[in-house]
């Protein structure tokens, strides 16, 4: 019996924090299954530097290519924007290292596309309030 005392005596902060660690993991994995409310309309904005709405997409309209041409300070920046099947994605950046292109299509109010270098980036949001919508800081 005296085994057992010393032992949970000098154990205890290893169960408390792996208790911490499987409610932790649990609460995240029912976060990602539950569903989310993605009934709503749902647009994409995209914004380029210090958030200035270039462009607003609905995602329920057509199969669309929307070209996004700023004048820059330095440069000229162009892009293309492609609604497809209801989900957006960068299909063409002028910007070196193309990682913009390849993030793919998004379809949910908790994803974004970023341009790094052009600064521009394509945020989706929903008219009706979910558990998931935008949240600007």
């Amino acid at each position: 019996m005296m085994k057992f005392k010393e032992f949970f005596k000098k154990h205890l902060g290893d169960g408390i924090l792996a208790l911490a660690l499987v409610a932790l993991s649990a609460s995240l994995l029912a976060y990602y299954l539950l569903p989310r409310n993605d009934s709503g309309d749902k647009y994409a904005n995209v914004y380029h530097r210090n958030d200035i709405l270039y462009e607003k997409i609905s995602l329920k309209g057509e199969d669309e290519k929307f070209p996004i041409d700023i004048e820059n300070d330095k440069e000229h920046i162009h892009m293309v924007v492609e609604l497809k099947n209801h989900k957006i994605g960068i299909t063409y950046s002028n910007c070196s290292n193309q990682y913009c292109v390849h993030q793919g299509f998004i379809d949910s109010t908790m994803q974004t596309l970023i341009c790094a270098p052009n600064e521009v980036r394509v945020c989706i949001y929903s008219l009706t309030p979910s558990h998931d919508s935008e949240i600007e800081i």
